[in-house]
């Protein structure tokens, strides 16, 4: 054979198959039974990747003789020698080949030539690969081991998924041992095969180190961009509005000189004046005319130390019953969000008065408690009677002894203490040797407009926040709006 023929590895050995083969099924190249025949223009059949190599071996040729990149002569049929051309699939004789039965291809047997081979080409087990023979190592009584499955040549793919003689790559990382599939597990437990476990199972372990190493990094860089972005708002909200405490100081001094109108029958508690002040206790009484008339709500309002324009973060207690208020007690409404309606200019008395116009005006598109709008939407009436309960809880008289309960003696993120310092306007003269003035008399409500629907546009509305802020978008003295936060 020439050299080019002796590296084929196409045919089907003609030994395995249960009666002889027909010599016209036979390739002249490989002399093996024909394995996806080619038909060629004279009508003589070779094996597919016999073919394919003559013909490349034949385009080296010519390149190498001519120097030159043209295309080479069309290759002549190897047995006749006839001018050759373009081949074909024979589909005939390929299902003619395919019904012929065969034995078991896994069962190589030794040649004389293999067993006088050097042992060093064997595998892990005892097997060497020589081209299409393979040394097997015999079973214990010295008989080499032999699979007995006869079959059709079509069905042999098949049986080759579950033969125990046939040669497998091992599926260990990093392991590029052969062997049988029977011999698999013995191979697996062999020297070879755990050190390429090991060096696999090192290099897995080394790359995901590298990759947690590279999140860590990633994550504390954007802590640190964070952290950078925090201090410049720190910055701008210091240089633009002062620290938080000088801010609700200054908030104190004006509602002890003179508290809004609209807000006469509001209480305002503050931390002691050795405290650095983050936080206000504010009393919101429930608006008239409504079923929450009577009560005064405790909401803690808290500032971030250092982000005096941010807005606060107010909360009634925990379980509070309403639409718009958390189970936690913490007030849904879009005018505290910064993304949504949240401006640095809102003063405290403008947030005040959202909070208690919150109380009696529910936007039912956005809520933030279930159990309070199921209660809402389904009986109203049920819902009502729940706010009245709620409203002869809160009794002014029991103010400070509730915001107590509720604030300093949660489960879930308690405070210490809260501001006890009552903010009042009688405590402007305190240590000094002026008479107190009278106290001053609460003023009168506005009449309510003659209209049809209120300011979020709602049904009629005659609750004292209505009363209020109907006639104008300012107070009368122009001290604070009247601003309609919307719940959600």
């Amino acid at each position: 054979r020439n050299f080019f023929i002796k590296n084929i590895q196409m045919g089907f050995p003609p030994h395995y198959f249960v009666s002889p083969p027909d010599a016209s099924l036979i390739c002249a190249i490989c002399r093996d039974v024909l394995e996806d025949p080619q038909t060629v223009r004279c009508g003589h059949s070779f094996c597919k990747e016999c073919l394919f190599q003559c013909m490349d071996h034949r385009r080296r040729e010519h390149e190498r003789n001519t120097l030159s990149n043209s295309p080479p002569p069309p290759l002549p049929c190897p047995m006749c020698r006839e001018s050759g051309g373009d081949c074909f699939p024979s589909l005939a004789v390929r299902d003619i080949i395919n019904g012929l039965w065969v034995s078991c291809m896994n069962n190589l047997e030794e040649s004389s030539d293999e067993a006088s081979s050097d042992r060093s080409s064997a595998g892990g087990d005892g097997s060497s690969v020589t081209g299409r023979r393979v040394r097997r190592r015999p079973n214990e009584d010295g008989a080499p081991q032999k699979c007995n499955w006869t079959g059709r040549l079509e069905d042999f793919s098949r049986h080759t998924e579950e033969c125990g003689l046939k040669i497998i790559s091992c599926d260990v990382p990093g392991c590029s041992g052969r062997c049988r599939r029977q011999d698999m597990r013995e191979h697996q437990l062999s020297g070879p095969c755990i050190t390429a476990r090991l060096e696999a199972n090192i290099s897995a372990a080394v790359a995901a180190a590298g990759k947690l190493f590279d999140k860590k990094l990633k994550d504390a860089e954007c802590k640190h961009k964070a952290e950078i972005k925090l201090a410049i708002e720190r910055e701008r909200s210091n240089a633009a509005g002062g620290s938080t405490h000088l801010y609700l100081s200054s908030f104190c001094r004006k509602w002890m000189e003179r508290k809004p109108d609209p807000l006469f029958e509001f209480v305002v508690f503050r931390d002691d004046y050795t405290t650095y002040m983050t936080r206000l206790l504010i009393g919101v009484p429930g608006p008239k005319r409504t079923p929450w008339e009577g009560g005064l709500y405790p909401v803690l309002m808290q500032w971030s130390p250092d982000m005096r324009m941010a807005p606060p973060k107010c909360q009634l207690p925990a379980g509070f019953h309403h639409v718009h208020v958390y189970s936690s007690g913490t007030i849904s409404i879009s005018s505290l969000r910064e993304e949504e309606g949240w401006h640095p200019e809102v003063t405290i008395p403008e947030i005040m008065f959202e909070i208690q116009q919150l109380l009696a005006h529910i936007n039912p598109n956005s809520p933030a408690q279930a159990e309070a709008y199921n209660s809402y939407m389904c009986n109203r009436k049920e819902y009502e009677r729940i706010a009245a309960a709620t409203a002869h809880k809160y009794k002014p008289s029991n103010f400070l002894q509730l915001a107590k309960e509720a604030f300093t003696e949660r489960e879930r993120d308690p405070i210490p203490n809260i501001p006890t310092v009552h903010v009042d306007e009688r405590n402007l003269y305190r240590g000094t040797k002026i008479p107190l003035p009278p106290e001053r008399e609460p003023p009168e409500e506005p009449p309510l407009p003659n209209r049809n629907m209120d300011p979020l546009g709602n049904a009629p509305c005659v609750c004292s926040c209505c009363a209020w802020g109907s006639p104008s978008s300012w107070d009368s003295h122009h001290e604070m709006r009247f601003l309609w936060g919307i719940g959600g």
